[in-house]
C-alpha cells in the first residue's frame, strides 16, 4: 500500500509539474499589478526592464513574458529582483514556457523539481540556508575578504550572509575550472592563472543602489563561463569582474547575449567599454570599423576635437581614448593576443617619442572635415592589424612580444615622415 502511495504521488508531481493552464503576463498587465501593489509608475518600468535587461526600445532577445504565477511570486520578493535575473541560474520552480514558437515566457511551477545551483535566488523562505560547506584551504582569506565584501551589501531580506557564502563557494569552483583549463591549454606555462584577489576599485564604489549580491556573484560566473573567453585572458577577466556594473541587467549581461551568436561576440568584457553609457543611449557595444578609424571616427576622434578650439591637447587623455577605442575593437574581433599582451605594449607606445611635444597640435592636424592623424594612433592600428583576426598567428604568438619590443626600438629613431610608413604585420 506504501510502495502505491508513493507511485501514485510520484506520477500526480509529474502531472502538477508539466501545467498548462497559466496565463502569460505582458509588460503592461505586469505595470498593473505592481502599481496595485507598490503605486509607484515609475519604480515600475524600472523593475520591468531590470527583471529581462531591456533596454529602451531594445527588449531582451530571448524573454519577454512572464505568467500569472511568476508575476505574483516576482512581485512578492520585490527585494530579490532589483537587479533582476542571471538567466544561467534561474530560482527553483522557473521554467521556460512556449509563446509563438519562442521559449520566451518565465513561468513558475511550485511542483517543479529542477536542480538548482546556490547561485539561484532563493525564494523558499522554509528552506534551510545554512552554508554546510567551507571555502577551499587555498586563497581562503582573500576569499573570505569578498564574503565580507558582499555581506556588507545586504539590504533588509534580499539574501541571508549563508546565500551569500554558498554562492561564492560555487563561484570559486568555477575560478578552479578555468584554472584546470589552462593547465591543459598548450603553452599554458605562459598563461597566468586566475589569482583570487579582492580588487581596490569596484563600480558599486560610492554608490547607494539596491542589490542582489546573489545575483551579482551569479553574474560574475556566467562572466567568466562566457564561451567566447580565451584562458589567455581568464584573469583579465577575473580582475575586471568588479569593476563591471553588474548591478544593471541592461548592461553586460544584455550586450554579451545579444552577441553570442552574431559574427562578432564578445571575447571579454572590460571596464574600458563603458556598459552603463551603452545602456543610457540605447546602443550597442560599438568598435570602430576598420582600423584606419581609429583615429577618425572613434573617442579619439572625439576627445581631440573638443580640445580643438582652445589649441591644447591633453596626451593622456589622447591615450586613455584611443585605448579604449583599441579594446573596444580587439574583444569583438577575434582571434586576438591577450589582453595582458595589449596592455604591455600600450605601456612602450606612450613611452616612445615620436614627436616633440610642441608640435604635438599641429602633428594630430585638427580640422572638423580632417581626421587627426598621429604617429602614435597608427602604432595603435598597427599593433591591432598584426595581431588580431586574419593577421593573429598562434604559433607566432609566443613571439609577438619580443617582436613588438624589437619593432618599437626599431622605429623611435626613423624619421617622423617614415614612421607612418612602418607596418608591423611586415615583421611578423
Amino acid at each position: 500500500m506504501k510502495i502505491k502511495l508513493t507511485v501514485q504521488n510520484q506520477v500526480q508531481n509529474e502531472v502538477q509539474a508539466n501545467d498548462s493552464a497559466y496565463q502569460v503576463i505582458d509588460k503592461q498587465t505586469f505595470l498593473q499589478n505592481y502599481r496595485s501593489n507598490f503605486n509607484n509608475e515609475k519604480d515600475a518600468e524600472i523593475f520591468w526592464d531590470q527583471l529581462f535587461g531591456n533596454r529602451p526600445q531594445s527588449v531582451h532577445p530571448h524573454f519577454s513574458h512572464l505568467t500569472d504565477a511568476s508575476c505574483k511570486l516576482i512581485i512578492e520578493h520585490k527585494e530579490k529582483f532589483y537587479n533582476g535575473f542571471d538567466f544561467d541560474h534561474l530560482p527553483k520552480g522557473f521554467c521556460l514556457k512556449e509563446k509563438d514558437g519562442k521559449l520566451c515566457v518565465l513561468h513558475y511551477n511550485l511542483y517543479l523539481e529542477n536542480s538548482v545551483s546556490a547561485l539561484a535566488v532563493n525564494l523558499d523562505e522554509k528552506k534551510d540556508n545554512a552554508s554546510v560547506d567551507d571555502f577551499s584551504a587555498d586563497d581562503a582569506d582573500e576569499k573570505n575578504k569578498f564574503l565580507s565584501f558582499f555581506q556588507d551589501k545586504i539590504k533588509g531580506s534580499v539574501c541571508t550572509e549563508s546565500e551569500i557564502k554558498n554562492a561564492l563557494i560555487e563561484f570559486f569552483k568555477v575560478i578552479e575550472q578555468k584554472n584546470e583549463e589552462i593547465d591543459q591549454t598548450q603553452n599554458s606555462s605562459d598563461i597566468r592563472k586566475i589569482e583570487i584577489k579582492l580588487p581596490q576599485s569596484h563600480a558599486l564604489e560610492g554608490q547607494d543602489i539596491d542589490i542582489n549580491p546573489v545575483v551579482i556573484i551569479a553574474r560574475m560566473a556566467s562572466i567568466m563561463q562566457n564561451p567566447h573567453l580565451q584562458p589567455k585572458n581568464y584573469q583579465a577577466q577575473f580582475e575586471a569582474l568588479l569593476q563591471l556594473p553588474l548591478h544593471d541587467s541592461r548592461a553586460v549581461p544584455r550586450e554579451i547575449t545579444d552577441r553570442q551568436f552574431s559574427d562578432f561576440p564578445l571575447g571579454i568584457a572590460l571596464p574600458e567599454h563603458d556598459f552603463e553609457s551603452q545602456v543610457e543611449k540605447n546602443t550597442n557595444l560599438s568598435a570602430p570599423a576598420t582600423l584606419d578609424d581609429f583615429a577618425t571616427n572613434g573617442s579619439c576622434y572625439l576627445t581631440i576635437g573638443s580640445k580643438a578650439e582652445n589649441g591644447s591637447v591633453d596626451k593622456e587623455v589622447f591615450f586613455k581614448a584611443v585605448e579604449k577605442d583599441f579594446l573596444k575593437y580587439i574583444a569583438l574581433h577575434q582571434p586576438a593576443a591577450s589582453i595582458d599582451f595589449y596592455r604591455q605594449c600600450f605601456a612602450q607606445i606612450k613611452q616612445m617619442k615620436l614627436h616633440s611635444d610642441e608640435h604635438l597640435v599641429d602633428f594630430f592636424g585638427y580640422h572638423q572635415h580632417r581626421p587627426p592623424k598621429s604617429a602614435y594612433a597608427k602604432m595603435y592600428q598597427m599593433l591591432a592589424r598584426s595581431t588580431s583576426g586574419e593577421n593573429f598567428s598562434a604559433t607566432e604568438e609566443d613571439h609577438y612580444e619580443q617582436t613588438w619590443a624589437s619593432f618599437c626600438e626599431a622605429i623611435k629613431d626613423t624619421p617622423n615622415m617614415y614612421q607612418s610608413q612602418f607596418n608591423l604585420t611586415n615583421h611578423l
